[in-house]
């Protein structure tokens, strides 16, 4: 059944939305697999950070059959393609991309033949595979088979031949018990680690499909959450430094030994160097915390049971990735915890310097004040000085005219002339200063 991509106004409802059928199709675009059993699937899993779509797309044009594929003829990231005996399913992720290749085992195929006859051919141009555009983060040879688990007395000499690691981890899956899985999660020689899969006959081909893409999902997501462990690690000195520097800011803010330039500019810099970490580190760590809980999710999904004498996937996991992951999320959290003490110093140091500035402003003010009163003492006594320095100098003016009255015959007493006039020029000459004043 083939999703329709466009659809026609309909007359039994409205003009669709632009977006209808991409989203309704959107859960359709990656359609379960089915297989049957015995069967091996190679599964590649490479990071697609620096390669576009077209780049994957061409590459997948070099198999047999396919020179006519092109990007816009996809509906959706997904690809299955028939090549010779085998199947791949190409599957593009926002972070990665998974091809897996699927081949039917011969029905003879039993738990003790050797591995290395099952898995050393991978069923596809070795050129085609090393080629293949982004760089390989994951490999995984699921084997599943139709059989029994071994009973507890022959089970390590059953799996010795798969796995070389003698710590295997095993589980029963499925409410009933339909199966049961194997592995170590080591890489062996070729690159590849190893996951065997023994099932009850009369398992479903769809039942078979889901347990096949449920492991290979769990692997894929548990290295993904696993790519920021090391730089959650190696944060964690950083994070230590950055702090011990705040923790100097807020010492130097409560003391009066800096000035608050300096302050701003050593929490300027250190604001600088958090937020750069946070924009490095951030969307890494939650990408690791959504990719964990897709393991925890696939794992119950599973319904383990488990094996006496051995680990489930589950109990490893827990044991194994929990704590990776809890270095991640302190990482995460405590890179939050800086940024929001770095805004909280921030406001800190901004609330102090509005405070010495008003404090500054207060003082200029008051000294302004000052210094507006003395100036107007000052002009009260320069305009005294000189409304009595004009007042003299009409008085001489006066005492000449005086004389000159007395040298024309007229009689006139000077001084009493002089004295009668005095208060007269006095207060013109003050009545003049007043008015020049008003207008200014």
């Amino acid at each position: 059944m083939t999703a329709l991509s466009t659809t026609q106004d309909s007359k039994y409802f409205p003009h669709e939305d632009a977006m209808r059928v991409a989203v309704h199709n959107e859960i359709l675009g990656r359609p379960q697999a089915r297989m049957g059993l015995p069967v091996q699937i190679a599964c590649l899993v490479v990071l697609n950070a620096d390669v576009d779509l077209e780049a994957e797309i061409r590459h997948l044009a070099l198999l047999p059959g396919q020179k006519d594929l092109t990007a816009t003829a996809l509906q959706t990231p997904f690809l299955r393609i028939q090549v010779g005996p085998c199947t791949l399913k190409w599957e593009r992720h926002a972070e990665f991309t998974a091809y897996s290749v699927m081949r039917a085992l011969p029905p003879s195929t039993l738990l003790n033949d050797p591995p290395q006859q099952l898995l050393s051919q991978l069923l596809l141009d070795d050129d085609w595979l090393r080629n293949i555009p982004g760089r390989t983060l994951g490999a995984l040879h699921l084997v599943m088979l139709l059989g029994d688990p071994p009973s507890a007395v022959t089970r390590a000499a059953a799996y010795d031949h798969w796995f070389t690691t003698g710590a295997a981890v095993a589980s029963q899956m499925g409410t009933p018990v339909h199966s049961s899985v194997v592995t170590d999660f080591a890489l062996q020689e070729d690159g590849f680690e190893r996951m065997l899969v023994l099932a009850a006959t009369g398992m479903s081909e769809g039942r078979v499909g889901r347990v096949a893409q449920r492991l290979l999902e769990i692997e894929t997501y548990r290295l993904m959450a696993l790519r920021s462990l090391p730089a959650a690690q190696q944060l964690g000195p950083w994070l230590e430094e950055a702090e011990q520097r705040l923790v100097g800011i807020h010492t130097q803010i409560n003391g009066i030994l800096n000035s608050n330039q300096d302050l701003l500019n050593a929490l300027a810099r250190l604001a600088a160097d958090v937020e750069r970490a946070v924009a490095d580190h951030r969307r890494s760590f939650d990408a690791s915390k959504a990719y964990h809980a897709l393991v925890t999710q696939r794992l119950t999904e599973l319904r383990e049971k488990p094996i006496p004498g051995t680990q489930t996937l589950g109990e490893f996991m827990h044991r194994r990735l929990s704590p990776a992951m809890a270095t991640v999320v302190a990482a995460g959290q405590r890179l939050d915890a800086l940024s929001t003490r770095v805004d909280h110093t921030s406001a800190l140091l901004r609330t102090r310097v509005e405070v010495t500035l008003e404090a500054q402003g207060r003082v200029a003010m008051n000294t302004m004040a000052s210094v507006r009163l003395l100036l107007q003492r000052v002009q009260r006594t320069l305009q005294v000085l000189s409304i009595a320095a004009v007042t003299f100098f009409v008085v001489q003016l006066l005492l000449h005219i005086g004389h000159a009255v007395q040298r024309g015959g007229f009689a006139l007493e000077l001084e009493l002339w002089v004295g009668a006039l005095v208060p007269v020029a006095l207060g013109g000459i003050w009545w003049l200063v007043h008015r020049i004043n008003q207008r200014l």
